[in-house]
This record gives C-alpha cells, structure tokens and sequence, in this order.
C-alpha cells in the first residue's frame, strides 16, 4: 500500500542506532517503512555514542550521556545548538512524532510544534520504571508535571499497551490513547533444527549438553538482573548456561557467575541466531512497555519466561508459550516446565506484530492529524 499524500515526518527520540534500545529498533523501523511508503523522513536524537552531524536524513545533534554512564539512567542533556537544529526541523515538517513525554527533546519539538502551528503525535513506550526508591518519587512527579503538560498539548497520543495508557488514566489524565502494538521484521526471525542449533551453540562457545536460558538487554535494574542470576542458582541442578547480550551498569554482577556467557554487543544482524541457540528466554523485568526481546523470541520459536509485570499480563495473556512468575523460585518452577514441555508461540506472534500493519497504522494515523490541521486553518 502505497500512501496517496507524501509527507514530511519529523521523528525525535533521545538516541538513534547504534545506541542499543527498544526505542531506537522500533523507531528505526517505521522510519523504513514510512520512507517506503513514499514520505520522507527526517530522524533528530542525541549523537551519543556516535559523532554529531547529519547523515542523510539523520541529525545527531551534540549531547552529554552522564547519567545513563553514571547510574544507568537514559536521559541525554541536548547542547544549546542541538535544541536550535531540532527547532528548524520542526518548521520543515508536516508532522511531528515524539517518541515519550519526558526526554528534552520531546520536551522542545512540542513547544516548537505549538510555536509553529505543526501538528504534533506522541508515541509513550512506557508508564512508570522502577529506577529505585531516589528517583522513583521524581520520575512520578516529573510525569505529573511536565509530562501531563506535554502529553496534553500534543494532537494525539499513541501507546503500544493498554497498561500504559491506564497509568496516565490513574494519573488523572483524561486524554485517550490510540494502541498500536509495536512491530518485528517477522521473517528474520523463525525456529531451526536441532543440528543447526547445535552449529550456533559453538559459534558462541556454548556447551551443546546444556540447557540455555538466554536474557537479552540493558543491563540496568529493572531489567531484574539479580533476579534472573537467583533464579539460575536455584536452576544448577539442571546445569544451565545462562546467555546475556546486552551491557549496562549492572554488567559487573555477571562478574565470575559460573555458566553464565555474556556479550555485550552482537549486532542486530546477528541477533536471529542468537535467539535460535536458545532453549528457554528469561526476563522478569518491571515497568516494559512490551520488550522487543520478548517479541524477537517468541517469533524464534522460544518459550519464554517473564514476570508479572502489568505489560506483560496484559500484551502476552493469550500466548501458549508464556509462563508468568514473580519470585526466583516460580521462576525456577516455570522454567523447569517450559523446558520439559515446550511450546512455539511463534504462529501466534506472526499474526500479532508483522510490520507491514505496524507501519501503515501509524502512516493513516499521520495523514489523518496533518488533514485535521489543514482543515482547521480553513
């Protein structure tokens, strides 16, 4: 389907590729399927770890990443010129889509949007993540103040879960939200043999005798890190490896932990492979909108483990191949019956998260707002 008006789209987040996170993989995906559909498509976020400067129609703008470095927050501080650079592309756009309310850059193309008479679309990925009793309070606070501000003046709200537009609800937020689930390249991803398994397995120095639970993100607290090494202990029984890909501030727990392999970067290129030498995905983690690991697995083939988070009860509930759990040791439970019994959740993962549906939601939902503006001017 090809859109019958081209646009300008002007998509801003906090980081861009090669920054490793769901944002980025979600929003460089639509940034492909829109440019596809014949639009052209600017994409502005904080240069870190690449270099600022432009490249093609992506604008990386100077930033400083310390507290992401520091405690593993991921909140980039733009440079004054950055904030300027965003603003001129706000004026070259039809459209504007910000990608959550609290990141200074989504924070400036709104009033930059309203300044300019741009019609504005917010994406909120998540609701409320446990950053720990510090920054818990100030994370509320922040989203009833300037994130109600933001999510207000913005001409339409898009979340990817139930659950996190009923955290703003609870915030005593009476704007509605439209779902758009996000999406997965759905044919990267599939199940292999067991002999082709078996050839991955030693690709990553992975003993092919022992059952693997693979865990794949940043390594900051609410990803539940200690959580998933609890749960192994109670597992070595069963002599599991647990593979981890991803790095953080937690990456030091992982320090001379017994059968755990890690790597802290494999290209996404890559990551259908790592998936497919897997035998079990792990992630009790909290406050998700709806991980792309956990998408990217099911669509392997995995059973996966997870906790019970409200995102995952909510996006996952219907899924043969989800076992929910909160404590290491339910976790340890369920994963025991999801190797001794496992179960594909891969045909019901197609029909929910394929890109093409992805893409054209937001594309209609775009044209509508830039139509609904022209006809306000009228």
């Amino acid at each position: 389907m090809r859109s019958t008006t081209p646009l300008r789209v002007l998509e801003v987040t906090h980081y861009m590729p090669p920054h490793v996170g769901g944002i980025e993989f979600v929003t460089e995906s639509l940034v492909h399927g829109l440019r596809d559909l014949g639009h052209t498509v600017r994409w502005v976020a904080s240069a870190t770890p690449s270099q600022a400067g432009i490249d093609g129609d992506c604008i990386r703008v100077p930033a400083m990443n310390i507290l992401e470095e520091t405690i593993g927050l991921p909140y980039p501080f733009w440079a004054p010129n950055g904030v300027t650079q965003l603003y001129r592309e706000v004026e070259l756009a039809d459209v504007v889509h910000i990608h959550d309310c609290l990141y200074l850059g989504s924070i400036v193309a709104t009033c930059a949007a309203k300044a300019t008479q741009t019609p504005i679309v917010l994406t909120q990925h998540v609701g409320e993540v446990p950053f720990g009793p510090v920054l818990d309070p100030i994370q509320r606070i922040a989203y009833q103040t300037i994130g109600k501000q933001i999510i207000q003046r913005v001409d339409h709200r898009v979340t990817c879960s139930h659950h996190v537009a009923q955290y703003f609800y609870d915030l005593g937020l009476r704007s509605s939200f439209s779902i758009i689930p996000n999406a997965v390249d759905t044919s990267r991803f599939a199940a292999l043999s067991v002999a082709s398994r078996t050839q991955l397995r030693r690709r990553w120095g992975i003993p092919n005798h022992q059952p693997v639970l693979l865990t794949v993100g940043r390594l900051v607290p609410k990803k539940a890190l200690r959580t998933t090494l609890a749960t192994l202990r109670l597992l070595r029984h069963l002599d599991p490896v647990l593979f981890v890909v991803g790095d953080g501030p937690e990456a030091h727990l992982l320090q001379h932990q017994p059968n755990v392999t890690h790597q802290p970067y494999i290209p996404a290129a890559e990551m259908a492979d790592v998936y497919r030498c897997a035998d079990v995905f792990i992630l009790p983690s909290q406050g998700e909108g709806l991980p792309l690991s956990v998408q990217e697995a099911l669509l392997s083939g995995l059973p996966a483990v997870v906790s019970d988070d409200a995102a995952f009860r909510r996006n996952l509930q219907d899924c043969p191949a989800v076992h929910f759990a909160s404590s290491p040791e339910n976790l340890a439970t369920a994963t025991i019956r999801a190797l001794q019994h496992p179960v594909s959740g891969q045909k019901w993962a197609q029909q929910r998260w394929h890109t093409t549906r992805f893409v054209e939601e937001y594309a209609t939902l775009l044209q509508s707002i830039v139509r609904a503006e022209a006809r306000a001017c009228l």
